[in-house]
């Protein structure tokens, strides 16, 4: 997992949980006259259900849709892989508006245009229809929030639709009340069919349009769009599909990692090693068998483990999101320092081609959509040099808003091991975290800290991680925890996977005296620690051991060490201060802001950053 994320603050010690407060919207059956320059498809059938755009929206069959998220994290059991997502982001994942006071026009999903002017078209039989689901793995959408859906006519007019029939709505609303659940509390995918009946949508460039009306600040109010299938032949009733496919994203191979380093996984591969799991959907109306073929390979060496294909269940019609086990990968040989595991599941489904009536003889002409393009799923597991309690997908932050507070993640190592880098993902919301100082720490326990290191937020895109490397490897046995102190009262959100939630009671914070563990937040954080062969470093305890404290300092700070001379820039390289060894050094006249030292020590320079309040 984009950021996908909404912003939640982690209820420890005295700072509730708490949502950003949403505010109203504009109207969302507004019509708007537009100029379109695509090129036209060749009419219909149109048919998208997102799974052969992995790496992003289909330009052929979409326009201007760059925004919209397609992904296999923020769904919930969606009727095949790979959703279209809405939320308030832009494609670089930066927010529309970081500081709106207002919720408006988010992300847009907007047809290619598709010729329907041919007269062989039976007005009466176009209907469009599609699955969606509010929330999913992301935040809950108010109802004031809404996703609407409008044609554009002859005119170039784009005209909102009825898309709840029943009560004559233009828009999906988000809240509670409209949230379908499934059996096990699940947020729940529901289809919609429209008809596409007025002449005046009969032309050469016909198009529709997905619209979302939320909180621009960030990935709030999170909708998600599938199966998009307009069609003539079709009838108010036609939402039974001969297709059954994949649903989601499968689970972790290394519980409770996503991915580890090879040499601490191979020290005890017994302890991590799982079965994975996939899920299945069946969208047609009668029962189907369910027969599953899974095979892992191992891509550095292409050694390859089948099951072949056994049949799972039958399963129910219209099911979504059905669960089955996979095989372990006993048998393949891990010996490699990197190791990419392939997992391909594939689904032995019967799945033909679409196909539509040319009279009434019952002639019929298949068509060029390939049902089976969902009945394959491939997923790479990466063991190497890092640890990962994620997928790489935030679907939320989640953080405190104390100052002083810290966070902190366990990790575990087999044998003693080099860490060297710190890997976290601070997603774009509001409030923003960008420019915040905070210092980096490195716990051997919670009750005493190993390394503690100043850095700066930056800024981000969707779902990157920011690397902060430490100023000298550290040697790191059993268990060790990673996180950061922070020195301010504003909200640090930190991103959150909610696949995967092996990590969630690894999750530690203070903001008093005591340490807490999380029990409420379901999900891990995405905070990676690095590690590097320790034959490559000069360890610190053959180095010249320079602490500066305190950090970050008040006013007066001293160095404890043996070092010659010390000069503190500003972060453009200016020389703000500069002294030989002294017992205390007085910095209070700099500025509040981050600063670099460098150390001259024996024909040695090194360099740390401090922190002025």
């Amino acid at each position: 997992m984009k950021f996908s994320a909404v912003v939640l603050t982690l209820c420890f010690s005295m700072i509730a949980w708490g949502q950003l407060p949403k505010l109203s919207i504009e109207n969302a059956n507004s019509v708007t006259t537009v100029n379109t320059f695509a090129d036209t498809l060749n009419g219909l059938p149109f048919w998208d259900d997102f799974s052969t755009s992995q790496n992003g929206i289909d330009s052929l069959k979409w326009v201007n849709s760059q925004n919209v998220f397609i992904n296999n994290s923020l769904p919930v059991n969606p009727p095949t892989q790979y959703v279209a997502t809405f939320d308030g982001i832009n494609s670089s994942g930066s927010p529309y508006n970081e500081n709106a006071s207002f919720s408006g026009l988010g992300d847009e999903l907007i047809s290619a245009p598709i010729d329907l002017s041919s007269t062989e078209i039976n007005q009466n039989t176009v209907f469009l229809s599609f699955f969606w689901q509010l929330q999913g793995n992301g935040e809950l959408p108010e109802r004031r929030d809404s996703l609407s859906l409008q044609f554009l006519d002859v005119d170039t007019i784009w005209t909102s639709q009825n898309i709840n029939l029943e009560s004559n709505q233009n828009a999906l609303n988000g809240g509670v009340e409209n949230l379908s659940r499934s059996f096990n509390g699940d947020p729940r995918f529901q289809q919609v069919i429209i008809p596409v009946n007025e002449d005046k949508y009969f032309h050469e460039g016909f198009q529709f349009k997905f619209s979302s009306y939320s909180n621009l600040s960030g990935v709030y109010d999170t909708w998600h769009i599938d199966y998009v299938y307009l069609n003539s032949g079709r009838s108010p009733t036609d939402t039974e599909h001969f297709d059954r496919s994949f649903s989601g994203q499968p689970t972790t191979l290394f519980y409770p990692y996503v991915e580890m380093p090879a040499h601490q996984f191979r020290a005890n591969p017994s302890k991590y090693l799982t079965s994975l799991g996939a899920s299945t959907s069946n969208l047609a109306g009668i029962f189907f068998p369910t027969e599953v073929q899974h095979t892992i390979t191992n891509l550095i060496t292409n050694q390859s483990i089948s099951s072949g294909f056994i049949l799972q269940y039958e399963q129910d019609p219209m099911d979504l999101g059905r669960e089955f086990l996979g095989i372990s990968t006993d048998g393949i040989d891990l010996a490699q320092d990197s190791i990419t595991l392939r997992s391909t599941f594939i689904h032995k489904s019967g799945d033909k081609r679409l196909f539509e009536e040319l009279d009434t003889s019952g002639d019929t002409l298949f068509l060029d959509v390939d049902l089976k393009v969902n009945d394959t799923l491939t997923t790479d597991y990466l063991l190497h040099n890092y640890f990962a309690y994620d997928d790489g997908s935030a679907e939320f932050a989640s953080g405190v808003n104390q100052i002083g507070a810290e966070l902190a993640v366990q990790f575990f190592v087999e044998e003693q091991d080099t860490l060297t880098d710190i890997a976290i993902n601070f997603p774009r919301i509001n409030p923003s975290s960008v420019g915040q100082a905070l210092e980096l720490r490195v716990w051997g326990s919670l009750e005493s800290y190993l390394r503690g290191q100043p850095f700066v937020v930056e800024s981000s895109v969707r779902d990157e991680f920011q690397t902060i490397t430490l100023s000298t490897p550290l040697i790191v046995t059993d268990t060790f925890y990673i996180g950061f102190k922070q020195f301010t009262n504003d909200f640090v959100g930190v991103g959150i996977d909610r696949n995967n939630l092996g990590g969630a009671d690894k999750i530690y914070s203070r903001t008093s005296d005591e340490w807490v563990q999380n029990n409420r937040l379901q999900g891990s954080f995405l905070m990676r620690p690095i590690f590097r062969d320790s034959k490559d470093f000069v360890l610190a305890s053959e180095k010249i051991e320079l602490n500066i404290y305190p950090n970050p300092i008040e006013n007066q700070f001293r160095i404890e060490g043996s070092y010659d001379a010390i000069t503190v820039m500003d972060l453009g390289g200016k020389e703000v201060y500069s002294s030989k060894q002294n017992s205390i050094h007085d910095i209070s006249k700099l500025s509040p802001g981050l600063y670099l030292i460098k150390i001259l020590s024996k024909n040695t320079v090194q360099h740390q950053k401090i922190i002025k309040r």
